[in-house]
């Protein structure tokens, strides 16, 4: 599986054939939380079907004698929230803009002209709701980034669906340029980064 080479218009129109597809991968990918909100009372939600919404699903509390049987939007949470567009036509949007933009133009760090390689610096973090608003992180996505130490600081950002090596590399290989000074906090997945190289077989940099 490539993480460089987008998905051409057949390909992403294949992939998401249906109204269903679309929120099956919106669900996977974490952009709608799986783990069920709280009603007003602070019971768990869960997920039902609803033909009566654009949307298909939404939270509903099926606790009786709580709240009514109060329901929340699939959206909840997320950047879809508020949003009154439908999800199909909002992420064929959001494809036909980012296909736009080169992924060379997403990518960080590199060498300067002086030859010398820039130093981007890469770190992972845990994003997840707390109970209440406060107190330890539940469950959530890890999020890889990289920012160059350069005027632009320029950054990329990126969902880990496994943390692992092999994932990272990979993820690691598709934003960071060749001959990058990588800068990490010398997790173990991180092992190996400097003698990574990418698909055209030019070393990536060091860990």
């Amino acid at each position: 599986m490539s993480w460089i080479k987008p998905p051409t218009t057949k390909e992403f129109l294949k992939q998401f054939d249906s109204h269903e597809a679309v929120v099956n991968w919106l669900l996977d990918t974490g952009i709608f939380d799986k783990h069920a909100p709280e009603c007003v009372n602070g019971n768990k939600m869960s997920i039902c079907k609803d033909k009566g919404k654009a949307d298909g699903l939404i939270w509903r509390c099926g606790h009786r004698n709580c709240c009514g049987h109060s329901k929340k939007t699939i959206r909840t949470g997320s950047f879809f929230e508020g949003l009154k567009a439908s999800l199909d036509d909002i992420v064929l949007v959001m494809y036909y803009f980012l296909n736009q933009s080169k992924m060379e133009d997403m990518r960080v760090g590199g060498i300067h002209e002086d030859g010398t390689p820039i130093v981007v610096e890469v770190d992972e973090s845990l994003f997840g709701k707390m109970k209440y608003g406060h107190g330890h992180s539940v469950k959530g996505v890890w999020i890889v980034g990289g920012v160059e130490r350069t005027p632009q600081r320029k950054v990329f950002l990126a969902t880990v669906p496994y943390r692992n090596k092999d994932t990272l590399h990979i993820l690691l290989k598709a934003y960071i340029k060749p001959g990058s000074q990588i800068n990490t906090d010398k997790w173990r997945a991180y092992n190996g980064i400097d003698q990574a190289c990418d698909d055209d077989g030019n070393p990536l940099g060091g860990a």
